[in-house]
C-alpha cells in the first residue's frame, strides 16, 4: 500500500503527537506515523524513545529557511511547512499520504479514505456539510472568512495532480500564510478552497465519523457502538449520525477544562470522550510540556520577537536579505539593530518634528520591541543554537 500517517506540531505538543500515536497504533496498526518538528529539540526529549520517526524542519528543502522560521508566528510556521514536508515525504518514495493535525484522535480505521485515494488525488474534509438557519458556532459568515475546508485533514496520492498542487500552495505559503481572516488570509487554509477549481481527482469526503469537531458537532449526533471502556486508552467504538467514527479533532482543547463552551451535541457521550482524552494528554506529560519553550520565538540575545517584528520583516521582502539571519543581532546589519535604530528615537525621546516624522505603525514597533527588550531574561536565547 506504501501509505503514511504524518503530522507537524512543535515541542509544546509533543503530548497531543504521543496521545495521536497510540490511536493510531490502535486503529490503524501497521500504518507508519511520521512527525515534523517545527522547533529544536533542544535537549528537552529523545527522539528516538518516541512512538513516531521525528523530521525536523532542518531537514526540509525551503529556501533561506531561518528568515521562513522568522516571519511567521508558532501557528502560521506549523501550517506554513506542510506542503514542504508533504513534498519531501513524497521524494522519499511514499505513494500515498494522510495528514492530520496533532491534536487528532482516532477512534477507528479510515477505510474510506484509504479508498478514495485509489481514484482521487485530492482528499478534502469541509468544516460543515449542512447549512444551518441560526447564528450557532461557525455562522457562514465565519467560514467565508476561516475556509470551507478544514486542514486538520488532508489525503494525497503520489501523482501529476499532487505534485502541481504541492508546488502551487508551497508557493503561497512561502509569504502569504497569515492570520489575517479579515483581509482573506488564514494560513494555510483559505487557499484550499481554490482548489476543487483548480486541478483535477479533487474528492470532498462528506462521511460524518471523519473530522469529527467543535465546528460541526451541531449536525453529528455522538453515540456509542459499544459499551463504555475504561478509559481512552482501550477499544470504545462511537457513531456520528449512525455511521462510525473514524476520528476526533480536538483543536483548541485544554486538558484542565475538558468541556469547552463552544462545543455543543450529545453532551453525555462527548464529555465521556472530552474527559478521556484530557486524562490521556496529562498521562503523557502535557502540563509540562505545554510549558516548553519555542526556539524560533526570541532573537539569540533572548529578547522575544513581537508579532509587529515579524510582520514588518515579512513586509520588506526582498529587501531584507541584506540583513542576513534575522535571528542573530551582533553584527551591525542584523535586522535587530535595524530595529534598534528605529526604536531609539521614538523611545527615548526626539524632538517633535522627528517623531511626528514616523508613522504609527513604525512607533508602534518600537514601543513593542522596547517592550520585549525590558522584558527579556538574561541567557534565554542562546538555547537557540541546541
Amino acid at each position: 500500500m506504501n501509505t503514511a500517517i504524518c503530522t507537524i506540531f512543535s515541542k509544546n505538543y509533543l503530548a497531543r503527537g504521543r496521545v495521536l500515536a497510540e490511536s493510531l497504533a490502535r486503529n490503524l496498526p501497521g500504518l507508519p506515523f511520521i512527525a515534523l518538528l517545527v522547533d529544536r529539540i533542544e535537549g528537552y526529549f529523545d527522539p528516538n524513545a518516541e512512538p513516531f520517526d521525528i523530521v525536523t524542519i532542518d531537514l526540509l528543502p525551503i529556501p533561506d529557511r531561518e528568515s521562513f522560521c522568522f516571519k511567521y508566528s508558532i501557528l502560521e510556521l506549523n501550517t506554513a511547512a506542510k506542503p514542504f514536508f508533504l513534498q519531501y515525504l513524497f521524494q522519499l518514495g511514499w505513494q500515498r499520504l494522510i495528514y492530520v493535525d496533532p491534536d487528532t484522535y482516532f477512534v477507528g480505521p479510515m477505510d474510506e479514505a484509504i479508498r478514495a485515494l485509489d481514484t482521487s488525488s485530492i482528499l478534502l474534509t469541509p468544516h460543515r456539510t449542512e447549512p444551518r438557519e441560526t447564528d450557532d458556532f461557525p455562522t457562514d459568515r465565519q467560514l467565508c472568512l476561516f475556509g470551507t475546508f478544514n486542514l486538520g485533514f488532508l489525503g494525497l496520492r503520489a501523482d501529476r495532480t499532487t505534485k502541481r498542487f504541492l508546488a502551487w500552495w508551497a508557493k503561497h505559503l512561502y509569504s502569504e500564510c497569515l492570520t489575517i481572516p479579515w483581509q482573506g488570509w488564514f494560513v494555510d487554509q483559505r487557499w484550499i478552497d481554490l482548489v476543487p477549481s483548480y486541478f483535477d481527482g479533487v474528492e470532498i469526503l462528506r462521511h460524518p465519523g471523519y473530522n469529527v469537531a467543535r465546528w460541526n458537532l451541531l449536525e453529528r449526533s455522538i453515540t456509542r457502538d459499544t459499551p463504555r471502556a475504561s478509559s481512552v486508552s482501550t477499544s470504545t467504538r462511537y457513531l456520528a449520525n449512525g455511521e462510525p467514527c473514524r476520528f476526533f479533532h480536538f483543536s483548541n482543547f485544554d486538558p484542565e477544562r475538558p468541556e469547552p463552551e463552544d462545543w455543543y451535541g450529545s453532551r453525555d457521550v462527548l464529555m465521556e470522550i472530552f474527559g478521556d482524552y484530557g486524562a490521556a494528554l496529562i498521562a503523557k506529560g502535557e502540563r509540562e510540556i505545554r510549558t516548553w519553550p519555542y526556539a524560533f520565538d526570541h532573537f539569540d540575545n533572548g529578547v522575544e520577537i513581537p508579532p509587529s517584528a515579524r510582520l514588518r520583516y515579512l513586509e520588506l521582502g526582498e529587501a531584507v536579505k541584506r540583513l542576513g539571519d534575522p535571528f542573530r543581532t551582533a553584527h551591525g546589519t542584523s535586522y535587530y539593530r535595524w530595529l534598534m535604530r528605529l526604536q531609539r528615537p521614538a523611545i527615548t525621546g526626539d524632538t517633535t518634528i522627528d517623531v511626528l516624522r514616523r508613522t504609527k505603525r513604525e512607533l508602534a514597533l518600537a514601543y513593542a520591541i522596547w517592550r520585549a527588550r525590558k522584558r527579556a531574561r538574561p541567557g534565554k536565547g542562546s538555547r537557540r543554537a541546541g
